[in-house]
C-alpha cells in the first residue's frame, strides 16, 4: 500500500499504521486480494480480506465466532477497542 510521510511520520500514526502493515503481510494480503463485506451500516463495518483477515470497524458486539461463514480458529490480532479490531487465522 502507499504511505504518506506525513502520516506516518507527522500525525502520531507511525504505530498505528505499522499495526496494520504488519497485519497484511501476516495475512499475505494484497492489491488482488478478495474482499467480502459482512456488515455496513451505520454502526459499523465488517470484511474478510483475502482468505486470513477479518477486520472490523464500529463500536457494536462481533466477532469471527458469531459469523457462520467464517469457519475455522481466528486469533484477535489488533484491538483498537470501537475504532477498529483485527482477527488473523
Amino acid at each position: 500500500p502507499v504511505i504518506f510521510y506525513d502520516h506516518f511520520y507527522d500525525f502520531g500514526l507511525r504505530e498505528t499504521i505499522t499495526e496494520l502493515i504488519e497485519a497484511r503481510r501476516r495475512a499475505g494480503i494484497h492489491c488482488r486480494s478478495s474482499v467480502k463485506i459482512f456488515h455496513a451500516n451505520n454502526d459499523g463495518y465488517v470484511a474478510h480480506v483475502g482468505d486470513n483477515l477479518v477486520m472490523k470497524m464500529g463500536c457494536f458486539d462481533w466477532n469471527p465466532s458469531k459469523e457462520n461463514q467464517l469457519e475455522g480458529s481466528w486469533q484477535r490480532f489488533v484491538d483498537r477497542g470501537a475504532d477498529y479490531q483485527i482477527w488473523l487465522r
